[in-house]
C-alpha cells in the first residue's frame, strides 16, 4: 500500500487496535472518509500463498479473523451493527458445530467435533 504523507497526517495511520485482518480495509476507510481517493490496480499480480503464517495456529487466528470483522464493524457503523455481526458469527458457528457432530456420529467417531461449543462463543467475543 501506498500513501501521500499528508493522507496519512490527516486521516491517521492504521489502527494499531487490529491484531491481524482488516487493518487496511479500516485504513483505506479513514482515508476515503477524510475527502482522499483510494485506488487500487487490478491488474496488478501477486503470488499469496494463503495461511502459510497462520496455519499452525489456525484456530486462533480465525478468532482474531472473527474478531477483527466485529472491531471493524463496531468503530465504523456502531454496536448494533457488530451486534448483529457477532450474533451472525455465532449463528454459523453453531451450524457448523451440528454438522460436525451429526458428521462425526454418522463415522462412529467418539471424539466428536475438534472444535467445542466454549470456543464458538470465545471466537467471536
Amino acid at each position: 500500500m501506498l500513501a501521500r504523507r499528508a493522507a496519512i497526517t490527516q486521516a491517521g495511520a492504521m489502527d494499531e487496535q487490529y491484531f491481524m485482518y482488516n487493518e487496511e480495509i479500516d485504513w483505506c476507510l479513514q482515508m476515503w472518509r477524510a475527502g482522499w481517493e483510494v485506488w487500487y490496480l487490478p491488474t496488478a499480480r501477486i503470488v499469496h500463498y494463503g495461511g502459510q503464517s497462520t496455519r499452525q495456529v489456525r484456530h486462533t487466528m480465525v478468532q482474531a479473523l472473527y474478531r477483527s470483522k466485529v472491531r471493524f464493524f463496531r468503530k465504523h457503523y456502531g454496536p448494533a451493527a457488530a451486534l448483529a455481526l457477532q450474533s451472525a458469527f455465532v449463528t454459523v458457528l453453531r451450524i457448523k458445530w451440528h454438522i460436525r457432530t451429526l458428521a462425526a456420529r454418522e463415522r462412529s467417531d467418539t471424539t466428536g467435533p475438534p472444535i467445542g461449543w466454549h470456543d464458538l462463543q470465545s471466537s467471536v467475543s
